[in-house]
């Protein structure tokens, strides 16, 4: 097993680190790259090119159409969903784009009196009013 000593003073240890990681980074980049050429280059001169007499690739050719066909479908979202997540956002700051913000009005008495006395009430025939357009609309 490989150890690595760090140094004592934390700005140094930061910069060790952060050179490790970068030459850990491009290291696994490379490798990544030469499987990835190998995979490309051994899977179309197995299939297109026995099966359909398509020219075989060398390894930088394979490495070329890897690249090509990044550019062109593009390089994936990696399984997450923030496209879907900045969208809801999106939609739901437009929704909010017309409601006033009440937070500035919490702290005032007037309105947490106004709050106790109607608010509560009114909020409540709202939402049943609403309850009953959607049972009807059903």
């Amino acid at each position: 097993m490989i150890s690595i000593q760090y140094s004592e003073d934390p700005k140094i240890r930061k910069a060790q680190k952060f050179v490790f990681w970068t030459v850990a980074g491009l290291a696994g980049a490379i490798v990544f790259g030469l499987v990835f050429g190998f995979l490309i280059q051994f899977l179309w001169n197995a299939t297109l090119a026995a099966m359909f007499d398509f020219p075989t690739l060398s390894f930088w050719q394979a490495i070329g159409l890897f690249i090509l066909a990044k550019l062109f479908f593009g390089f994936g979202t990696g399984g997450n969903n923030s496209g879907r997540k900045r969208k809801k956002k999106a939609d739901v700051q437009e929704v909010c784009v017309d409601v006033e913000d009440v937070s500035e009005f919490t702290d005032d008495e007037t309105f947490r009196k106004f709050w106790r006395e109607e608010g509560r009430e009114s909020f409540e025939a709202f939402r049943r009013e609403g309850e009953k357009n959607d049972s009807q609309e059903s």
